[in-house]
């Protein structure tokens, strides 16, 4: 995952930090060009409001040998208001590699998506998918809180995860402790 992958928009626009990629214009769809490899420490943090990140079907393929704790592909770790969607992205173990999904995670969508959202504000996660094994609390898409402690609209459609669920309040999409979202979704892994 690094600035090679980006088109559609000024680099001036992305920092790479730390093996993060920031996104931090606002008013901006944010575009992915290529399949990507993803490293344990990679992800995409959303540092602005009003910004679509479009994986335009694009896999990332998670290739650490030995990792555990993933966090999810894309961050959003402060409250944004506006509107935020993040929509064609496919996140895939390849076959000799499954590393942990993080409590409370997901693997496209980290944690507390959405959270805190004023009422003005709208949150979009679509065709989104996973293969990942699903932990406590955590999401085969998207983590726990989405929405949570908001009165933003959110809707999640037509994502979906063949991960497995190895523990107790998770979700197939959506992890555990989310409110008033609108789904169209499905999961085929074992529950």
């Amino acid at each position: 995952l690094d600035l090679n992958n980006w088109t559609g928009i000024n680099n001036n626009y992305i920092t790479y930090l730390d093996n993060k990629i920031q996104l931090i214009k606002s008013n901006a769809i944010y575009r992915i060009k290529n399949d990507f490899n993803i490293e344990e420490t990679n992800h995409i943090d959303i540092k602005a409001p009003n910004i679509t990140l479009d994986g335009q079907n694009h896999i990332g393929t998670y290739v650490s040998q030995s990792a555990s704790n993933f966090n999810g592909l894309v961050q959003m770790l402060e409250t944004q208001n506006g509107n935020i969607t993040v929509k064609n992205i496919k996140v895939m173990m390849d076959g000799a590699n499954r590393p942990t999904l993080n409590t409370t995670r997901g693997w496209v969508v980290g944690g507390a998506f959405g959270q805190g959202g004023s009422s003005d504000s709208r949150y979009v996660i679509e065709n989104c998918s996973s293969n990942g094994n699903i932990s406590k609390y955590s999401g085969g898409v998207i983590g726990y809180r989405l929405n949570y402690w908001s009165s933003a609209t959110t809707i999640v459609r037509r994502c979906y995860s063949t991960g497995d669920q190895t523990s107790t309040h998770s979700g197939g999409i959506i992890g555990w402790f989310s409110s008033n979202g609108k789904t169209n979704n499905n999961t085929n892994g074992t529950l």
